[in-house]
């Protein structure tokens, strides 16, 4: 209907449920092909490298600040807190969590938080932990809470629904007794971003060690 100007927040909406399904294939197509930085970005996340999407961000959060482009100053700094909690980086976290919270909360922002998904209930649970605007805090979890129970999901299944094609394969090398160098070579990636993998993989299965990974996979017939 002509509505080139919605282009990008279309294809935005795509690649974010894409990667919520595990797609990350065909939304780094989406990304690239329409030239999407902070689309580009969180697939860099969804694949396990924060280097590489915290470069996309950096220098990008700075133009869209001379630009006085507040909405997408908000986005890239919510990304930037979530790729800094993924690599054990808290106080930097949660820092731009609540430059992030302190901009939205005057304009009712809720969706932005959520679409982020489970990284985003983890760090906001820090954020709570610490006091820090704790009415908004709550409100966020609270609709994290809602949106679970609206989907009837158990907490296994919760916790099991974000996996990503990658992390499903890494975890039946895991269950094939593949050590953490062995699965980088057959996966030809790094060591680092296969530990990166196995840290989200424990986390979203609410579990610590390969052996509790795999009979809780069992359990539920991921593998």
């Amino acid at each position: 209907h002509n509505f080139v100007h919605q282009m990008s927040e279309v294809i935005t909406a795509q690649v974010i449920t894409l990667l919520k399904q595990g797609n990350l294939l065909k939304a780094s197509h989406l990304a690239e092909k329409h030239e999407l930085p902070v689309s580009q970005a969180r697939v860099y996340l969804a694949q396990g490298d924060i280097s590489a999407a915290l470069a996309v961000l950096r220098p990008l959060r700075k133009q869209v600040e001379v630009k006085g482009e507040a909405d997408k100053y908000l986005k890239i700094i919510i990304l930037q807190a979530v790729a800094h909690h993924a690599c054990g980086e808290t106080d930097e976290a949660i820092l731009l969590l609540g430059e992030a919270m302190g901009l939205a909360e005057p304009n009712g922002f809720i969706r932005i938080f959520v679409d982020e998904g489970l990284p985003m209930v983890q760090l906001l649970s820090e954020v709570a932990a610490q006091g820090i605007m704790p009415n908004y805090v709550s409100k966020l979890l609270a609709v994290f809470e809602a949106e679970k129970q609206e989907k009837g999901l158990s907490p296994s299944q919760e916790l099991v629904a974000p996996l990503s094609e990658r992390e499903l394969e890494i975890l039946t090398l895991i269950a094939a007794g593949l050590k953490n160098k062995e699965i980088a070579d057959q996966l030809i990636i790094s060591l680092n971003t296969v530990l990166y993998h196995i840290k989200n993989i424990y986390r979203k299965l609410g579990v610590n060690k390969r052996t509790l990974a795999i009979s809780k996979a069992k359990e539920i017939n991921l593998i």
